[in-house]
């Protein structure tokens, strides 16, 4: 199970890091939009329109690979003096209460989408975008949410059928501070590296 969970982790991790290529270059896209405004009156069309559906399709994705690192913020005062099967518990619950959420924004998305495809609408802008296209991938996006909040969820519950609390505290629990300590020295270059004299 732990080698399932990391193969989806290390997929994501890539196309998360292909997404934040996309958006550093809308970011140089929209850079460029705004000095050609200001200093030659000319205007590209698109930009804030593409930037829009380019951050709502990433949204989707974002919040699996964010779920998957455990980087959702979630109140845990009393979570740590339980015992190990009350915390499987609440963390399990927690994911099932994630998923049905989840599943919930999938069903609107696709409620926005059919219509959309239905009306054959299109955006209010120079562009004209049809607005299905964008709206489908959106809709994708979210539903890949919904799978990996329900993919973990059942994991968990296999996992507390077979009282492993370790695969529930590391795969659906809260980060320690030990975690995010080692997570910090990981990326940061250590002191005892350097050279010496520097």
């Amino acid at each position: 199970m732990y080698t399932f969970t990391d193969s989806l982790r290390k997929g994501l991790r890539r196309l998360a890091i292909f997404v934040g290529w996309i958006l550093l270059a809308l970011c140089v896209f929209i850079v460029i939009s705004a000095l050609l405004r200001k200093f030659f009156d000319v205007v590209i069309q698109g930009a804030d329109e593409y930037g829009g559906y380019i951050l709502a399709v990433s949204m989707g994705f974002g919040f699996a690979y964010a779920i998957l690192d455990r980087a959702h913020i979630r109140i845990t005062i009393l979570r740590d003096m339980f015992s190990d099967r009350l915390r499987a518990v609440l963390d399990i619950f927690a994911m099932i209460v994630l998923t049905v959420f989840a599943g919930n924004l999938t069903y609107a998305a696709l409620s926005v989408f059919s219509t959309s495809w239905r009306m054959n609408a299109h955006a209010t802008t120079a562009l004209q975008t049809s607005l299905s296209v964008p709206q489908l991938l959106w809709t994708c996006s979210l539903l890949f949410f919904t799978l990996t909040c329900g993919v973990l969820a059942l994991s968990g519950l296999f996992a507390f059928v077979r009282k492993d609390w370790s695969f529930i505290e590391t795969v659906l629990g809260t980060r320690s501070t030990n975690e995010d300590i080692k997570e910090e020295l990981r990326v940061i270059p250590s002191i005892e590296s350097k050279p010496e004299g520097n």
